[in-house]
């Protein structure tokens, strides 16, 4: 009977320590597993600060503006490109939907700015008060 039972804390013990050293094994891949994580997000972070920082230097205006100047023949507006709202003409309306077509809403809106663009302002002012009077007399 002793040896019977010795033998049984013997595999007890056996069995235990095999428990142990699978969770000590388990323990140190989850370990390891969690340092590779916090690394990659360190490794995530510092790319985010770093395309941040490169986005800044892409977007300055001064930048742009060359670039723009260069590549695309583009400059500054100058004064007199520059409008105020009251200054626009204001749009005709159409006689009926039907007959003015499905391009005349998209249509006039971008002729009523054309013309207010390409005219000096003494005519956008004629335009205006042709175009009030216009709307005076549908509304009567």
């Amino acid at each position: 009977m002793r040896r019977l039972t010795g033998l049984l804390g013997l595999v007890v013990a056996a069995a235990a320590a095999l428990f142990l050293f699978t969770m000590k094994q388990d323990v140190r891949r989850m370990e390891e597993d969690l340092q590779a994580a916090h690394r990659g997000i360190l490794d995530q972070q510092e790319t985010i600060h770093m395309l941040e920082t490169e986005w800044s230097f892409l977007n300055q205006p001064g930048r742009i503006e060359d670039l723009a100047i260069r590549h695309l023949g583009l400059s500054p507006i100058p004064a007199e490109r520059i409008v105020r709202l009251d200054d626009l003409p204001l749009r005709p309306a159409p006689a009926t939907p039907a007959a003015a077509g499905p391009d005349a809403s998209v249509k006039a809106p971008v002729d009523a700015l054309d013309n207010a663009k390409l005219l000096p302002a003494t005519s956008r002012a004629s335009v205006a008060a042709a175009s009030g009077a216009a709307k005076a007399r549908s509304i009567q």
